[in-house]
């Protein structure tokens, strides 16, 4: 399993003229900075990801194995949008295929959606069960190498998760409600290799509508 590393910082606020201005002279550099430790602060999180998912060294957006996976930051606005590429599949999910069954829970589609995190020590099925609480995912069967899966969340008005495999939505999968703080979710089931997307300048495909933008890091946690 592997976690994430967020960067920490604080701004010192002065009522003197001159701090003003300085603080305006450097607001391109500090905003490539945020910019910076929002991507850093954007990752799937081990700490509350199954046991059976494992995060790539390489890239701490990349995963594979079995289980629920999370993402580190929650869905603070309106209308976010994210995508989830698949990079491989085949037999990548472990190396005994008894093990993978009993990893998986029997479950044969890749799953995606937000979710809460889930009570620790909770079997996977169980949290799937009790997608009225905690997990709100659906299953999309038959992802190939190269498929593009886009997530768009709305919060506003009617809360609404969307689904769209390479460009093309799937209205009748679409979650029409859901309530409380909610994660990037996913549900691996042994024989994917995906990469969650957050940075808009690598998707592949446009969201829904332009109101749907990249996830927000909440400024307390970068």
């Amino acid at each position: 399993m592997g976690g994430c590393c967020s960067c920490c910082s604080s701004n010192d606020e002065s009522s003197s003229s001159s701090s003003l201005h300085s603080n305006a002279s450097h607001g391109n550099s500090n905003k490539e900075t945020e910019l910076t430790s929002q991507n850093s602060a954007l990752c799937i999180d081990g700490k509350y990801s199954s046991d059976g998912v494992i995060i790539s060294r390489d890239c701490i957006n990349e995963i594979s194995g079995s289980g629920l996976a999370l993402g580190s930051v929650s869905i603070e606005q309106d209308s976010a949008y994210w995508e989830v590429h698949i990079n491989k599949s085949g037999d990548e999910g472990g190396n005994n295929d008894n093990d993978n069954h009993n990893s998986n829970d029997g479950f044969e589609a890749l799953q995606f959606g937000v979710s809460k995190r889930p009570p620790r020590n909770n079997p996977l099925r169980t949290i799937l069960e009790r997608q009225d609480d905690v997990c709100y995912v659906r299953a999309i069967p038959n992802l190939g190498d190269g498929d593009v899966v886009g997530i768009a969340v709305q919060q506003s008005d009617l809360p609404m998760v969307q689904f769209l495999v390479n460009g093309e939505p799937l209205h009748h999968m679409a979650i029409n409600r859901f309530r409380g703080i909610m994660y990037p979710a996913a549900v691996l089931c042994g024989s994917h290799t995906l990469k969650f997307v957050f940075n808009e300048e690598e998707w592949k495909e446009k969201p829904p509508h332009p109101k749907f933008g990249a996830m927000i890091v909440a400024r307390g946690i970068i």
